[in-house]
């Protein structure tokens, strides 16, 4: 028994890891420069999230990317606006929810998935000692509830992902007009994205 829950420990752990994975991908293209180089090719500038934890790219994802629509007002519609400095472009991604009750939840659920890791990582084992079959059955349980919370998120940000490639996908192909490049503004996700099952 000790066994099964120790493997339920390793899939949770991997699937906190794919989650992070996902998010790191999902910041770094959320705020990209596209520049000239001599030979008149464009190319992508963006960020580096590699070194970020879990609880800093969802910092991040809240700060600068997700937003409920009644925070999206006139001033700061302006300053998602395209902004051609040093760069040839500037693309910045967000994803507008249409209610505060839907935003909510989302924040809910990447609190949720910190506390869960954490507790996982720092604490298990002090909640369930696994000495006994029923102290294993109850460790099990409360692994399962959490290996399928953790699959369900990792498919809500997998298809962000995927709609930020389609987007800069069609980027790339707009980008071979040299009309096109003063035009690009913002790249918008819906924000009733679908579990993938």
């Amino acid at each position: 028994m000790q066994r099964k829950v120790q493997m339920m420990m390793g899939r949770c752990l991997l699937n906190y890891q794919l989650i992070e994975q996902q998010l790191k991908q999902i910041v770094s293209l959320s705020s990209i420069e596209i520049r000239k180089n001599a030979n008149g090719e464009y190319h992508a500038v963006h960020s580096d999230s590699q070194r970020m934890t879990l609880g800093l790219l969802f910092r991040e994802y809240f700060s600068t990317i997700a937003l409920p629509i009644e925070s999206l007002n006139a001033s700061e519609e302006k300053a998602l606006q395209v902004e051609l400095d040093k760069a040839d472009a500037q693309i910045k991604f967000r994803q507008v929810f249409e209610g505060r009750d839907i935003y909510d939840s989302i924040k809910d659920n990447t609190r949720r998935l910190v506390w869960n890791r954490n507790i996982l990582v720092h604490h298990f084992c002090e909640s369930h000692l696994l000495d006994t079959f029923e102290s294993c059955t109850e460790a099990l349980n409360a692994l399962d509830i959490q290996h399928a919370f953790t699959i369900e998120q990792f498919n809500f940000f997998k298809n962000i992902k995927a709609q930020i490639g389609d987007g800069f996908k069609a980027l790339a192909n707009a980008l071979e007009h040299e009309d096109t490049i003063a035009e690009i503004e913002i790249f918008s996700v819906n924000s009733d994205t679908k579990i993938i099952h």
